[in-house]
């Protein structure tokens, strides 16, 4: 099993480029190579992705269970690109939110909001997309998004705060970055892209590409984004120690311009864990 995880490892090594910090933008080379085939259609990495499988795999032994997670692995591939280049942007669930609809913005040191800069309140989540207790908390802050955020009642502000894995961590917030780079505006849906993704399944060396099928993104522009990108996962980090942040998901609030500070309803301050709905539309309904 130790050296199955290992190759796996190698392989994404290989594939991905690893993170510099000496360069901020993406150069403009970095384009569809098949501009006639949709957003997201990576057929052409594909080739690539099973000779090197293939070539890891062809003298090792796999057990049962590991030959099935390959596999797995490999079907979810293969189903996100047949979307992809069918035309479909995102596998997605029906009814997900649209965000298109809502104002975004960033803040001066890169932040990401969601709403209208007139709402009294903004609601702030510190998450980790490989965080499984982050997952389980999306369905509350969706929730709160459709019942405050697109009313115009509330703004959400998303922080990405690395806590599962020092390194792959900070590589799922960079993709999700740089799918707002190579796509600007688009942050919002990558960002419940990856997380609809690793909910599923999750993180492996297939997931840079399941993410880039996912979310309309030429692979080779994503590899070479994720390469050259100074990661706003460290100003959200630092945003997140200095307010107490130890864990995810975690919630802040803030009234107006004022301070980031925990939520804090009839005497009771909550700033470990996720917020209940209950308690986030308590706390809106009285900033109003």
């Amino acid at each position: 099993m130790k050296r199955f995880v290992m190759i796996l490892v190698l392989a994404l090594v290989m594939i991905v480029p690893v993170m510099a910090q000496d360069a901020t933008e993406v150069p403009t080379e970095a384009v569809q190579a098949a501009p006639d085939l949709p957003l997201g259609c990576n057929v052409g990495i594909l080739s690539q992705v099973f000779s090197s499988f293939s070539a890891a795999l062809e003298d090792l032994s796999l057990t049962a269970d590991q030959a099935a997670g390959l596999a797995d692995a490999m079907e979810g591939l293969m189903s996100d690109t047949k979307v992809a280049c069918s035309g479909g942007a995102t596998t997605l669930p029906e009814g997900a939110l649209d965000y298109s609809q809502i104002e975004q913005a960033r803040l001066d040191d890169g932040g990401y909001v969601l709403g209208s800069p007139d709402a009294p309140i903004t609601i702030v989540e510190f998450s980790d997309f490989l965080c499984p207790h982050c997952q389980e908390y999306e369905p509350v802050i969706e929730q709160f998004v459709r019942d405050y955020v697109a009313t115009g009642q509330a703004r959400l502000e998303y922080r990405m705060f690395p806590v599962i894995d020092a390194q792959l961590s900070v590589l799922t917030a960079v993709m999700v970055e740089c799918a707002d780079t190579i796509n600007p505006g688009s942050f919002w849906d990558a960002h419940a892209a990856m997380f609809e993704l690793l909910s599923l399944q999750r993180y492996n060396t297939l997931t840079p590409f399941r993410f880039a099928a996912r979310a309309g993104l030429d692979f080779d522009a994503l590899s070479e984004c994720v390469a050259i990108t100074s990661p706003q996962i460290t100003v959200d980090a630092a945003l997140g120690d200095s307010v107490g942040v130890t864990g995810t998901p975690a919630v802040r609030m803030r009234l107006g311009d004022g301070e980031l500070v925990p939520v804090e309803y009839e005497g009771t301050v909550y700033d470990r864990g996720g917020v209940s709905y209950d308690i986030l539309a308590a706390v809106t309904e009285a900033a109003q």
